[in-house]
């Protein structure tokens, strides 16, 4: 049910339905809508400004998603991120009043046996380790109601950004305190391995990093225990597959081949790829789709971290460097060891962000996502340099009380850098991040970025922008895909195309994969990085519209005097 077919008696049923008010906060709502005859998105709003409801919870009842606002004891109050598998929520203990995290599966994998597998080794794991740098999982519970059975975990909360967001957010992180990240994380993994636990899904994302700049390690859902024949582990070995379980672009080599065989050394080196990233803001093998990526991790030497930008002393280079040998004999042997090699090095540091809009970030990510899963059906996409159709519109704006409430996400500010693509720097052209071909008179573009970067002139009729180094445009974050979009001139002005991005494009705040640009307008990627578009359309295409109508006025005319001659004669 949309938010358009609410009224506000129904918003009020589903509210008192939903279990998130007491019978005297519901009789204040009651009261509120009665004595002002409020629509339901004021009322919402009102809710919401009397901390009756958060926005998440006003935005679920306009929608009427209400049924799971409330979980056995916990109370659902926002979002804190979505996978492909499961969504973790914030929720708050109606006992004592606590803040905890509750992961829940996905409606596509709430009854999947692998994902039933992974929550029951997640908190089996959450059992087992206890240590400062390692998200404390508390208990696997199941809510059984006329809707079904769901099995969901509750966990520790942890006002944090997670690594991947950080980088995003600020670019690489300075060699001084990415050691100390690093070396936190690898704290937490030396207790996970010295309890017989191998993660197999270390990286960024999977990193949290509070304002005081301490690391939790979170998700051992992909954890294999060392110790025999485990019956969820073999589960999952059966029914996943164990010939390559992970994430392609953060995988050890060995773990692409058997992932069951593996042991610590695969954790370090996914830990090295993941200082990798933090260090230069890059992924170690960019550009690749996973086949290619596989190959990489077992084969490709990696680019050295000097070469794309990273500033860091050679005996941090070369601990990174020994982290992600090919070979496991070859690597540091314990995560020990790994923390002993960074210790000189490490300088801890606070993290600053804003949690409310990283909040906001997370909520919109999920409603992508949610769309993504939509539109799927309708086109299939090949990678990121598949292009959307021609005939594909802009979604129309959907404002929505989430998007109201909340503070504006602006205030998160990324660390923009523009290089030059490869070619044009050997050829000597001017370093403006695009090559100079000639255009129409007056169809000259400028991106301004709002981080205060120098502008792009864009003087090509045709770049790509994105993350890879081959982009006429490139972008040092991990949020743009490697080729994220494609802005090229059409004759009835300047366009921008959705290359397949994991983030989208938005034009003016709406969500888009095709759009024609006009000057003024703000272009987003990714909801982080931020531009202006400015160029003048071509005189000449401005006054075609003029002329053709004064053709087609004076040939009307014509075409009536000689019929009129003709009649005169006959």
């Amino acid at each position: 049910m949309s938010a358009l077919q609410v009224t506000t008696e129904t918003f009020l049923d589903h509210l008192r339905r939903s279990g998130l008010l007491f019978a005297d906060k519901v009789a204040v709502a009651e009261s509120l809508a009665v004595r002002e005859q409020l629509e339901p998105k004021e009322f919402a709003r009102r809710l919401v400004r009397d901390d009756l409801l958060t926005p998440f919870q006003a935005e679920r009842i306009l929608e009427g998603n209400w049924r799971h606002l409330r979980i056995d004891g916990y109370k659902i109050l926002d979002n804190l991120g979505v996978g492909g598998m499961a969504s973790l929520y914030l929720a708050e203990e109606v006992s004592s009043g606590r803040k905890v995290a509750v992961k829940v599966p996905s409606e596509k994998h709430k009854f999947d046996p692998g994902m039933l597998a992974r929550f029951k080794l997640e908190a089996h794991a959450g059992k087992v380790l206890r240590h400062p740098n390692i998200v404390h999982t508390e208990r696997l519970s199941r809510l059984e109601d006329v809707f079904g059975v769901t099995k969901y975990l509750v966990m520790e909360f942890v006002e944090a950004i997670n690594l991947e967001e950080l980088i995003d957010d600020q670019g690489p992180i300075p060699w001084p305190r990415a050691c100390d990240l690093i070396r936190q994380a690898a704290a937490g993994l030396q207790h996970a391995h010295a309890a017989g636990f191998v993660h197999r899904d270390v990286k960024p994302s999977n990193l949290l990093v509070d304002r005081g700049g301490h690391v939790k390690l979170l998700d051992f859902g992909l954890a294999m225990i060392d110790r025999g024949e485990d019956a969820d582990e073999f589960s999952l070995a059966m029914i996943f597959g164990h010939s390559c379980l992970g994430t392609a672009e953060y995988i050890a080599p060995e773990q692409t081949v058997d992932s069951f065989a593996v042991d610590a050394r695969a954790d370090i080196y996914a830990l090295g790829c993941t200082m990798y990233a933090a260090l230069c803001a890059k992924l170690p093998f960019p550009r690749l789709n996973n086949e290619e990526l596989i190959e990489a991790h077992r084969s490709k030497p990696v680019r050295p971290l000097r070469d794309r930008g990273a500033d860091v002393p050679p005996e941090v280079a070369a601990i990174v460097e020994k982290m992600m040998a090919k070979r496991p004999e070859d690597r540091f042997q314990s995560m020990k060891e790994v923390q002993a090699a960074l210790a000189p090095f490490a300088q801890s540091s606070p993290a600053t962000f804003d949690f409310s809009a990283l909040l906001a970030q997370r909520a919109a990510s999920a409603r992508r996502r949610a769309n993504r899963t939509g539109q799927r059906s309708s086109r299939r996409l090949t990678g990121s340099s598949s292009v959307p159709g021609r005939d594909s519109v802009p979604r129309p704006p959907q404002m929505s009380v989430e998007s109201e409430v909340r503070q504006d996400t602006d205030v998160r500010r990324s660390a923009i850098r523009v290089a030059p693509p490869p070619d044009s720097a050997r050829d000597g052209q001017p370093a403006s991040g695009v090559s100079a071909v000639p255009l129409p008179a007056g169809a000259h573009c400028t991106l301004a970025p709002f981080d205060g970067s120098p502008p792009i002139s864009v003087l090509r009729s045709r770049i790509i922008v994105g993350r890879d180094d081959d982009c006429e445009v490139s972008i040092d974050s991990t949020a743009v895909s490697g080729h994220h979009c494609e802005l090229r001139l059409e004759p009835d002005g300047w366009h921008i195309v959705d290359l397949g991005s994991k983030n989208g494009i938005q034009v003016n705040g709406v969500q888009t994969s095709d759009c024609l640009l006009r000057p003024g307008d703000r272009l987003t990627l990714s909801h982080q990085h931020r531009f202006q578009i400015d160029y003048a359309p071509s005189p000449h295409k401005t006054a075609t519209p003029r002329r053709l109508a004064l053709l087609v006025i004076l040939g009307t005319l014509a075409a009536l005097a000689i019929c009129a001659l003709l009649w005169f004669m006959w």
